[in-house]
């Protein structure tokens, strides 16, 4: 291993994901490009640049541009649908030209399109794709919603609301399946559904699967005492505080209406309820007091947040590996959770939290009360977890394999 991590320090990696969109994915690839890094390899992000007018415009052009195709279609579902219809134009960018390995991330919404992709292939570049979300397995969802149409070229799109076999979905779909085809990336999975869904899709036939957990930097995202961490944002001593928090609460994958009603259905007023993320406050209808962080995008308050809660949940329907999650288990935190996605990678059931049927209110009401109750040492094992499996040493490892 060591010969093999001194001869991957010469390569040049760069990583490729769209600074302009906040939320998990973005964030992740910062992280594994931090670990590298770290590890003394020669890792870097490019960028999209925000100083001038002109930037902002092109940026704002890219990401308006990329939703044109949806004009067609009556769309059913508003959750995010990329169509790669343009990008930044890779070729020019002397990094990219220069670099030996292309990491490629979350590069949706005018970041990279196909001809971008085109190009990598025509540069013999060696490609990896970390599986943020559903994107680059489907016909331009990043949410399937319980579809499945990806399983078969995609076609008759119910976020489209398409009742056509060869509508956007498929075109979309065929036309990725052939330049990733001519490029043949190594395909990376944070969590094991991930890791399945993508073995299960004709869009990755004949490509290297591999699965890679995300890491977390454990120095940063440590236990802080409660008691301090709650004086430090005003928050009540003595009361039982349950988190929820994303970068937009008003996502109906995030399962706000799940978790709400799950609060409501705990007995007394011994418990309150902290929230962070865009969220409309008309839309609450908790009956427990709320304490609203708004949004939160400094990490070391992020830190405190977490300390200060006895239980932190996400009644996500659908996610990969959220950063909220192992965020959570990192300072000490358990928690709650639908048994879906890559849930069951971070939370080990009555141990570091609690794994409630999907769409079971009852069960999620339950699993908050175990651990606000925590008789088996749910915050160390929580810690513990997160230091065992998610470290920057086990990434580098890992990533010195597959970037051989």
């Amino acid at each position: 291993m060591s010969k093999q991590y001194n001869v991957l320090k010469k390569y040049k990696i760069l990583h490729l994901s769209n600074n302009l969109v906040s939320g998990g994915a973005g964030k992740a690839a910062r992280t594994i490009n931090k670990a590298l890094q770290e590890a003394g390899m020669q890792s870097k992000m490019l960028d999209l640049p925000l100083t001038s007018q002109w930037d902002k415009f092109k940026n704002t052009f890219r990401a308006y541009f990329d939703k044109v195709p949806l004009q067609f279609y009556q769309r059913v579902s508003k959750t995010a649908f990329s169509t790669a219809n343009i990008g930044i134009g890779l070729s020019q960018f002397d990094c990219v030209k220069e670099s030996d390995i292309i990491h490629l991330h979350w590069v949706q919404q005018g970041y990279m399109g196909f001809k971008d992709l085109r190009y990598l292939a025509s540069a013999g570049k060696k490609v990896f794709i970390n599986m943020h979300d559903s994107w680059w397995l489907s016909g331009g969802c990043h949410v399937t919603h319980g579809c499945n149409h990806w399983e078969a070229n995609c076609g008759f799109c119910p976020q489209l609301n398409s009742r056509r076999a060869n509508d956007l979905s498929r075109r979309i779909f065929i036309k990725k399946r052939a330049i990733l085809s001519s490029i043949n990336p190594t395909i990376i999975c944070a969590s094991h559904w991930m890791h399945e869904r993508a073995c299960s899709s004709p869009m990755f036939n004949g490509f290297k699967i591999v699965r890679i957990p995300y890491c977390i930097d454990l120095e940063k995202y440590r236990p802080v005492n409660q008691r301090f961490a709650r004086e430090k944002l005003n928050l009540p001593i003595e009361k039982k505080l349950i988190l929820f928090g994303s970068v937009d609460l008003d996502d109906p994958n995030k399962g706000f209406h799940y978790f709400r009603d799950a609060v409501n259905a705990i007995p007394g007023n011994e418990v309150e309820v902290i929230l962070f993320g865009n969220l409309k406050e008309g839309n609450l209808f908790l009956n427990k007091k709320s304490n609203n962080m708004g949004h939160v995008s400094d990490e070391e308050m992020l830190v405190l947040i977490y300390s200060a809660a006895d239980v932190f949940v996400a009644p996500s329907l659908e996610d990969n590996f959220p950063n909220t999650v192992l965020e959570s288990i990192s300072c000490g935190t358990p928690v709650v959770a639908f048994d879906i996605g890559g849930m069951p990678d971070m939370i080990v059931h009555s141990k570091n939290g609690f794994l409630a049927q999907k769409g079971n209110v009852s069960e999620l009401s339950q699993g908050m009360i175990e651990c606000l109750n925590d008789e088996v040492g749910m915050k160390t094992f929580a810690r513990n977890k997160a230091l065992e499996s998610f470290s920057y040493s086990t990434l580098v490892n890992l990533f010195t394999q597959i970037y051989q």
